[in-house]
């Protein structure tokens, strides 16, 4: 883990962006405390996810397309 203070990242905040983008996790210190761990995000998807990853792990209700009832309509409609 790399590690950067306060004063590093007002002087170069690209740095801290560069270091996510190769994968780094980054702890952040002010006055030589930790003060915070920045990690990168999930990779972005650039395959599309197969159909059915769920499978078999819910059930959809029987009336899940029925209308709503009324009273619940109104509450969305603020009436």
């Amino acid at each position: 883990m790399k590690s950067l203070s306060t004063e590093e990242l007002a002087a170069d905040p690209p740095k801290l962006v560069w270091l996510i983008k190769q994968g780094e996790q980054v702890s952040l210190a002010e006055n030589g405390k930790e003060i915070a761990t920045v990690v990168p995000g999930p990779a972005n998807q650039r395959e599309a996810r197969p159909y059915g990853l769920a499978k078999g792990q819910f059930v959809v209700p029987p009336g899940f397309n029925a209308p709503l009832p009324d009273a619940v309509l109104r509450e969305f409609e603020g009436v």
